[in-house]
């Protein structure tokens, strides 16, 4: 049973727990992009970012996760740390976050899907394909809920019900089957997918450049971003093991810190982590860091697009005097 308030409970108690001294914050982003819509609210403008990035200067300690992870391990939490992370991998990381992160001279831990070279994200995907002109009458895609009560008005709020009803059912199924699906979508619609120049995956050469000089780290966030634990211990050897084998070829260098896509994990995730040589694991869950946090477990805080005078606000609250 879900009690009225536990989250806000919770919530509170972590951040009373975040007046001690020797806890940081790791900050969570997506993209850094201007945009006309952002279904998944995981857009920040890179006026915004900038704005964040300067305020982190004046009232914190930016630091790499590295150095925290270390700083953990000796119980020697810099005071007032914060720490930056980017999942996914877009593009975008490389042409407007890395500029600005080089401005305030602000370190970075960017989370690599590595099955999508270049191309779209398969949820980027879906939402190009919902811009069609016009819904059909009727539908042609099998799926487990029917769509045909979203396609007897076509509205702005249809439309998000189709759009949330696609997106949900396909998250579960395996990459091979949501391919399947979102192209007898793609052809159902009959709208192409339209990608711009930066809604995608980095290239491999945008990778090197990504990881070029001091400040960015690169980890690994799987092959496909499934959700690792509704999977099979096998499968999920295979996304955690096959994202590092291709980063590392990439980079030719070690890659040691993983990101669990859509924060999904199971205590055979966090066991096949470890097995293949990672030194740290950042979830979706929001909390401080303290030194006795579990290092495979790392929780964070997922920054939306606000701007100086709220993010400084929100961060002033978080970080102990």
């Amino acid at each position: 049973m879900r009690i009225p308030g536990q989250k806000r409970t919770r919530l509170f108690y972590r951040w009373l727990r975040s007046r001690r001294v020797g806890q940081a914050l790791i900050l969570g982003y997506h993209r850094i992009a201007e945009y006309r819509q952002d279904p998944y609210a995981i857009c920040v403008t890179p006026h915004h970012f900038a704005e964040q990035l300067a305020v982190l200067r004046r009232v914190a300690q930016p630091i790499s996760l590295q150095r925290l992870i270390e700083g953990m391990q000796d119980n020697n939490v810099p005071k007032r740390a914060v720490v930056l992370t980017f999942d996914d991998g877009y593009a975008d990381t490389l042409y407007q976050a890395k500029p600005l992160l080089e401005r305030y001279e602000i370190p970075a831990t960017v989370f690599v899907t590595t099955g999508y070279e270049g191309r779209q994200f398969w949820w980027d995907t879906l939402e190009k394909i919902l811009t069609t002109p016009q819904l059909p009458a009727r539908s042609e895609v099998s799926l487990s809920t029917p769509l045909l009560g979203y396609l007897e008005v076509d509205s702005p709020a249809t439309r998000s019900q189709l759009f949330w009803s696609l997106y949900n059912q396909l998250l579960p199924l395996p990459a091979p089957a949501r391919d399947q699906k979102l192209a007898e979508i793609q052809a159902w619609l009959g709208n192409g997918a339209g990608e711009s120049p930066v809604q995608r995956a980095l290239t491999q050469a945008e990778l090197r450049d990504l990881a070029a000089g001091e400040l960015v780290t690169i980890g690994a966030h799987t092959v496909t971003h499934p959700r690792l634990a509704t999977l099979s211990k096998a499968e999920q050897e295979v996304e955690i093991r096959q994202s590092k084998l291709y980063l590392e070829d990439v980079l030719a260098q070690p890659v040691t810190g993983f990101s669990y896509p859509n924060g999904s994990s199971s205590e055979t995730t966090i066991s096949l982590v470890r097995e293949n040589s990672f030194q740290y694991a950042c979830a979706s869950h929001n909390d401080v860091v303290r030194a006795g946090s579990n290092s495979f477990q790392l929780p964070r805080f997922w920054i939306p697009d606000w701007g100086e005078a709220r993010f400084s606000s929100w961060l002033r609250r978080w970080l102990p005097g």
